[in-house]
């Protein structure tokens, strides 16, 4: 285990442990594990890690903020692959961006001559309700849509019920 301690005049900006898997990012006692951050660091040294984490939190303030920003730019990349026509396979999805069975799913509208729902109101396997955010990719089957906050695989009432039978 090897710590380091980011501060900015005397100020402490970041706290990070490093393994040899794994780093480890501690915020007031909060501590967020980032193994997909750094696997897009070119060397495995861990003064190599060292610096990569380093430039991370100079340029976006913290760790944490980076695998948000992760998240954000493989959404917009997803959104581009989509809107060329690509039919998504779940495997092929990058892993930054969440998938969710949304289960019998329904339109959220502002107004009916909207062509692109506002949001979608949807349940999980546990059947507990739930709400995205803006749609910003729907295909024109309505079988998936792309949020901010993720890729939603859309299941009807009749598809709903086998994907709960299948899932538990």
């Amino acid at each position: 285990m090897f710590n380091v301690t980011v501060s900015e005049n005397g100020r402490l900006v970041d706290k990070i442990e490093f393994d040899e898997q794994n780093i480890v990012h501690c915020d007031g006692g909060v501590a967020m594990i980032h193994r997909d951050v750094m696997q897009s660091c070119g060397h495995n040294g861990i003064w190599y890690r060292v610096a990569y984490a380093a430039g991370i939190v100079a340029e976006r303030g913290a760790l944490l903020n980076a695998m948000e920003a992760m998240t954000k730019e493989a959404i917009q990349r997803l959104r581009e692959r989509l809107e060329t026509g690509w039919a998504p396979q779940a495997d092929e999805i990058d892993r930054s961006v969440p998938q969710v069975d949304a289960l019998n799913w329904e339109r959220n509208f502002e107004d009916a001559g909207t062509i692109v729902p506002l949001g979608i109101t949807y349940q999980t396997i546990d059947r507990q309700p739930r709400k995205t955010g803006p749609v910003i990719h729907i295909d024109e089957h309505m079988t998936y849509a792309l949020t901010d906050d993720g890729f939603f695989w859309l299941y009807g009432s009749d598809e709903s019920e086998k994907v709960r039978f299948l899932g538990g």
